[in-house]
């Protein structure tokens, strides 16, 4: 699951929730970042969709570039 820490529509505090639904969830929050964040962070969104196609376990708390 990837939360942005500014987005109005989903916030994180509501993903978190959403989170414990899902078995096996995993967790990241963007920082700087609204609803859109495929758009607003595209490097840190595709980091974070590769990480998890390649089976990366654990997402860090906080997902920034490297």
């Amino acid at each position: 699951m990837i939360a942005a820490d500014a987005d109005l529509l989903a916030p994180p505090g509501l993903m978190r929730v959403w989170a414990k639904y899902v078995k096996d969830a995993q967790w990241t929050v963007v920082p700087d970042a609204g609803h859109s964040i495929a758009w607003e962070k595209p490097e840190i969104f595709n980091e974070n969709l590769l990480r998890f196609f390649r089976g990366d376990r654990p997402f860090p708390k906080v997902m920034e570039l490297r």
